[in-house]
C-alpha cells in the first residue's frame, strides 16, 4: 500500500496590506464587489482556515483577523484583567534581564502566581471552557466581521445565539440567512429590536427561519411582524415537517387577525411546538384569538378523513415491509417511513379515535341514539371548558396593569 499523502497547506496571502490598515476598527459600507473578494478569499482557503478553527470563538476571530489583516471588531477581543497586565510586563521584563539566575527566579515567582486558583486569572492562552452561547448585542456589525464570525462559529460549541438591537444592512442579513441554512448547531435563537424593516431580505429571513429543524426556542419579539410576516413564519414552520420548535415568542409584533389565524393553523398541524408567546399585541378581545383556542385539544375527524387516515396507515406498513427485504448496500435505499399520531379506541360503545389534535366518532346505525348523547355530552364538555379558559383569558385582558404590561402564553401541551 502506498504512503498517505501528506496534506498541503497554502500561505494565506492577506486581503489588505499592511500600510492600508487602520489602527482601529471602523464600520465600512462594503460595495459588491469588496464582498465577493471577501467571499473569493474564505472560499480559496477553507482548508488553511478550517484547521486552525478551534473551539474558543475569541482565538477564531483573532486568527481570522490577522489571517486576513484587518483590526478587529471590539466585540471579540477578549480584554485582559489587571492581573494578566501586570504578569505580562514581569514576562517581558524577564526576556531582557541578562542575568539568568535572576531570570530564573523571577519567572518561577511569576509561575507559582499563575498556579494559584484564589488568583482567579484568566491568561489569554488558558484553554477556559466558554458557555455555550453569544450575543451581539446594541452594535453595528459589517459584511467582513459578520463572514468572520459565522465561520469561526462553526467549531464551537455555541448552540445559543443572540441579535438584540444591532444595526444590518442587505448583504450582512443575506449572510445570516446563509449561515442559518447550513448544517449548524443553533438550537435557541434570539432575534430582537433589530432594524431590518426596511431590508429587502427581511421577508427571506423570516420565511427561511421557519426551515430550520434543530430550533428548539425562538424568540422574535419586536420585529413588527404584523400579520403577513407572521403569516409567512407560521406557513413555513406548518410545512416543515422535521421542525423541533418547542417555544415561540411572539412580544409587541403587532399581530392582526391575519397572524392569529395563521397561528391557530400551525398549532392545529404542528406536533413540536408547546409554548407561544403573545403579549404585547393589541389583544383586547379574546375572539381574536378563536382560531388558536379551536386548535388546541381534540377535533373531530369527518369519517373521509379518518378513511384517508387509514390509507396512509397501510401505506405506511407496505413501505415498513418493503424496507425489510433490503439487505447490504440496498438499505440505503430504504424509503422513508412516514410519521402517523398513534390513535386509540377509548368506548365501547362510541369508537372515539384520538390524535394529539385530533377527534373521530364513528356512528353504529343501532346505536345512533347512544352515539348522539355521546357527541352532545362531549360537546357540553368541551363548550364549558373553552367558557372557562376564555373567561381566564378576558380576566387578564381587564386586570392588566397598563397596555403595555401584560402577557398571554397558550400552553399546548
Amino acid at each position: 500500500m502506498p504512503p498517505k499523502k501528506k496534506e498541503e497547506y497554502k500561505q494565506i496571502i492577506p486581503l489588505y496590506q499592511q500600510d492600508t490598515q487602520t489602527i482601529f476598527w471602523k464600520f465600512k459600507k462594503f460595495s459588491s464587489e469588496e464582498c465577493q473578494n471577501i467571499d473569493s478569499f474564505f472560499t480559496n482557503y477553507t482548508k488553511e482556515i478550517n484547521v486552525k478553527m478551534t473551539e474558543n470563538i475569541y482565538d477564531n476571530m483573532q486568527f481570522l483577523s490577522k489571517s486576513i489583516g484587518n483590526q478587529l471588531h471590539p466585540l471579540f477581543i477578549k480584554n485582559k484583567t489587571n492581573q494578566q497586565e501586570n504578569l505580562s510586563q514581569q514576562q517581558t521584563q524577564l526576556e531582557k534581564e541578562k542575568d539568568q539566575t535572576q531570570k530564573t527566579l523571577k519567572k518561577e515567582e511569576i509561575q507559582k502566581q499563575m498556579q494559584q486558583p484564589t488568583q482567579n486569572l484568566e491568561l489569554i492562552n488558558f484553554q477556559e471552557e466558554l458557555p455555550p452561547y453569544f450575543q451581539i448585542c446594541n452594535v453595528k456589525i459589517d459584511y467582513e466581521t459578520m463572514k468572520m464570525f459565522l465561520v469561526s462559529i462553526q467549531s464551537t460549541n455555541i448552540i445559543t445565539l443572540k441579535f438584540s438591537n444591532n444595526d444590518f444592512d442587505e448583504e450582512t442579513l443575506r449572510l445570516l440567512i446563509q449561515f442559518l441554512n447550513s448544517e449548524n448547531k443553533i438550537k435557541r435563537l434570539f432575534f430582537e429590536w433589530n432594524s431590518i424593516e426596511n431590508l429587502n431580505y427581511r421577508k427571506e429571513f423570516f420565511e427561511n427561519i421557519g426551515k430550520l429543524n434543530k430550533i428548539e426556542n425562538l424568540i422574535l419579539r419586536c420585529n413588527n411582524l404584523k400579520g403577513e410576516l407572521t403569516q409567512v413564519i407560521a406557513q413555513s414552520i406548518e410545512n416543515n415537517e422535521q421542525s423541533s420548535l418547542k417555544f415561540i415568542d411572539l412580544y409587541d409584533n403587532q399581530i392582526d387577525d391575519l397572524g392569529f389565524i395563521s397561528l391557530g393553523n400551525l398549532i392545529f398541524k404542528n406536533r413540536s411546538l408547546e409554548v407561544i408567546g403573545l403579549a404585547k399585541n393589541n389583544i383586547t378581545n379574546v375572539n381574536q384569538l378563536e382560531k388558536i383556542f379551536y386548535s388546541i385539544g381534540m377535533h373531530p375527524l369527518t369519517e373521509q378523513e379518518y378513511i384517508e387516515y387509514r390509507n396512509k396507515e397501510q401505506e405506511r406498513d407496505q413501505i415498513i415491509e418493503r424496507n425489510k427485504k433490503l439487505k447490504g448496500k440496498k438499505i440505503a435505499d430504504a424509503e422513508k417511513v412516514p410519521i402517523l399520531e398513534p390513535i386509540q379506541q377509548i368506548s365501547d360503545n362510541s369508537i372515539k379515535i384520538f390524535q394529539q389534535n385530533i377527534y373521530y366518532q364513528k356512528k353504529y346505525g343501532s346505536m345512533q341514539e347512544i352515539i348522539n348523547q355521546t357527541c352532545l355530552i362531549y360537546h357540553q364538555i368541551r363548550q364549558k371548558e373553552m367558557i372557562m379558559f376564555k373567561n381566564l383569558i378576558n380576566f387578564f385582558l381587564k386586570h392588566k396593569r397598563s397596555s403595555n404590561q401584560y402577557c398571554c402564553i397558550i400552553y399546548l401541551q
